[in-house]
């Protein structure tokens, strides 16, 4: 029990170092990937849907700690967006790589345009250029990482030591 609240506690430092620290490395144009949204919709469907709901809120609780005015906001909509992915998950078959690399894509897309018609006040003028501006392309840049992340995932490395 204490190992996998171990590694379930290092995923969410490794995400927030990575969030925090390298994904404005690579962004391009202001724009990174989401890796707490990955990561829940990774968890979520490979997992189970208590992993994807507390990664989800712990995720969100730390992202928003930096905007006080929205606190909780990113933990409410990842939570949501966590049951929807299961819900949606017990509705259609979500087991192949590609069907998953679309639910990351969904999944981020309509993640960010709901934060930015919340966070604007639903002013349609700045939520459609913010949405067309940065939230198809962070979907877009995040689905290439969790295309990468996939990838990784499938593939089983094996290391041949030869005497």
């Amino acid at each position: 029990m204490f190992g996998k609240v171990a590694v379930f506690a290092a995923l969410i430092i490794l995400a927030v170092i990575f969030q925090t620290f390298f994904a404005g490395l690579i962004s391009i144009e202001k724009v990174t990937p989401d890796i707490f949204v990955i990561l829940v919709v990774y968890l979520t469907l490979t997992r189970s849907l208590t992993h994807g709901v507390v990664f989800a809120f712990v995720s969100g609780i730390i992202e928003g700690s930096s905007d006080p005015r929205m606190f909780g906001l990113g933990a409410l909509l990842k939570i949501i967006l966590a049951l929807a992915v299961f819900f949606l998950s017990t509705r259609i078959r979500l087991e192949s790589s590609l069907a998953r690399i679309i639910v990351v894509f969904i999944a981020v897309a309509v993640h960010n345009a709901v934060y930015f018609m919340i966070a604007f006040s639903m002013d349609i003028q700045l939520v459609m250029y913010s949405t067309l501006k940065y939230a198809l392309l962070d979907a877009v840049y995040s689905t290439i990482i969790a295309v990468i992340l996939v990838y990784l995932s499938v593939r089983k490395l094996t290391l041949k030591f030869e005497a």
